[in-house]
């Protein structure tokens, strides 16, 4: 007897099923007996697109956090120069 071997998917397809099988009132197996795929890997699918998005969605609120700690310090900073251009401004205003 032979040995199955595995059917290799592309990326692409599964982003297409893991899209069809995501629509409002669309069954997980008709979608995957429409694409004469086995719902576990379809289940999968869904499970690693749902990884990658919070992935990305973690990535992202860091990236924000560090930009948010940057322009507060960069206001900081802007703040004192200001400060210090108000205080030079009222004393050269005073030397007349």
């Amino acid at each position: 007897m032979g040995k199955k071997s595995r059917k290799s998917y592309s990326e692409e397809f599964k982003a297409s099923a893991v899209k069809m099988s995501l629509k409002p009132g669309v069954r997980l197996s008709h979608v995957a007996e429409e694409l004469d795929v086995p719902v576990g890997y379809l289940t999968r699918w869904r499970s690693e697109a749902r990884d990658a998005e919070d992935q990305a969605s973690a990535e992202a609120r860091i990236d924000a956090i560090s930009e948010n700690a940057k322009l507060k310090d960069e206001l900081k900073r802007v703040k004192l120069e200001l400060e210090i251009i108000k205080k030079a401004a009222i004393y050269f205003a005073g030397q007349k």
